[in-house]
């Protein structure tokens, strides 16, 4: 092979090299204490939300406006969102209750008449909840 192929050889390759070398470098990371897009939600869009705290020990009634049960506490899946309402049923002056977890989407939700206070709606019969499985917190 002749010397001056070589050379040409040679001076094509480092001049490829250099400019793979010279390429735009990379853009700087985001700010990571900047918001994401999102992370706030303006007052107006939850004007029709109920708090968690309006839930906690609100009563739960059946389409007959019969007592049923108590909320205990709501379980929020990985994606936020309650996914289910454990009410205590049965009992009498908290003996023989036992929790049950009902779907949140299984509720309406209104206010006690004449009041301000929550009122869970849960269109089932009594004794069918105090048929259901009983609920044990994970762990416990």
């Amino acid at each position: 092979m002749p010397i001056r192929s070589l050379v040409t050889t040679g001076l094509l390759a480092a001049s490829l090299s250099i400019a793979v070398a010279q390429s735009a470098p990379d853009p700087a990371p985001a700010d990571p204490t900047a918001p994401s897009p999102g992370m706030f939600v303006p007052a107006t869009a939850l004007a029709l939300r109920w708090n968690a705290s309006d839930l906690d020990d609100a009563n739960v009634y059946n389409g007959q406006s019969e007592k049923i049960g108590e909320v205990e506490e709501l379980l929020i899946d990985n994606d936020g969102r309650v996914s289910a309402v454990i009410i205590s049923v049965g009992g009498f002056l908290g003996l023989g209750e036992k929790d049950v977890a009902i779907s949140f989407k299984s509720f309406r939700i209104a206010r006690e008449r004449g009041d301000d206070d929550i009122r869970l709606v849960l269109d089932v019969a009594k004794s069918a909840l105090q048929s259901a499985p009983e609920y044990f917190p994970s762990g416990k």
